[in-house]
Formats: structure tokens, sequence, C-alpha cells
């Protein structure tokens, strides 16, 4: 009787090692599945029509991978006239937003030739452009220094 009791011991233990061997593999076939791929992708923020509706500034996050790691995340600005196919060509600011929303870029139209855009004092520029197609691109910085 005694080798009954400790072969019922061993089994729940050896179907224990299967079940988890078995999980294991699931959780490692799907992790392989849901590989992604390396490269950029952006995601429409916000947009903002110029008082004339001639032209567009859209504010894009943009979220680039080595296919392992998110390595960096921008928010970009861009400037595109009204039916137009937006194109990397038309980008006219961009910061490191470190996937913090309160990061984030806004854009202001001040005129149909101006437009503002705000950025938290603590950003890192990327791109500025001081103006695009006869639009005057002005920054302003908001927030207080060492917060």
């Amino acid at each position: 009787m005694e080798k009954a009791i400790v072969t019922s011991k061993w089994i729940p233990a050896g179907l224990f090692g299967i079940v988890l061997s078995v999980a294991c593999a699931v959780v490692l076939m799907g992790a392989a599945a849901a590989e992604v791929r390396p490269g950029c992708e952006r995601d429409t923020l916000s947009t903002s029509m110029s008082p004339d509706e001639s032209w567009q500034a859209i504010v894009l996050e943009e979220i680039c991978t080595d296919g392992a790691f998110v390595t960096t995340i921008t928010n970009t600005a861009q400037l595109v006239r009204r039916g137009a196919v937006p194109r990397r060509e038309d980008d006219i600011f961009a910061i490191d937003a470190a996937g913090q929303p309160e990061n984030s870029l806004v854009v202001q139209w001040l005129s149909n030739h101006q437009l503002q855009i705000t950025i938290p004092i603590k950003s890192t520029i990327g791109l500025q452009k001081a103006s695009h197609e006869g639009i005057e691109i002005v920054a302003k910085r908001i927030g207080r220094p060492g917060r």
C-alpha cells in the first residue's frame, strides 16, 4: 500500500510538470507569433485647420522599435495643404515625448499664415522649422524650469 501512496504523490507532480511544459511552450509560441517588426508607426493625436481652411496642422505620435523594445516615442507636427496626403517632408516640428501625454505638442493657428506650437519647457527638440511653404512657425515653451 505504501507504493500506491508514493505513486499517487508522483502522478500529480508528473502531471503538473507536463502541464507546465505545455503552458511554457504555448507562451513562447505566442511570443514568437506576436513579434514586433522593427520600424516606426505614427498615430494622429490631433488636427487643426487654418482659419481660411487651406492648411491642416496635424500632431502625431511616432513610436519606433528595434523589434524587441520601444526605442523612441516622438511627437511630430506636420503642415499639410487641405486634401493633400501627409508626407514626412511635411514634418515641421518634433520633440522627444517619452510616451508622456503631458509632453505632447499643442498647435494653434494665430492667423492664416502663422502657426504656434506650444511645447513643455523641458522638451528635447529634434526638428524645428521656422517656416513651411509660406506659413510661419512660432514655438512657445510653457512650464517652469526645473519642474
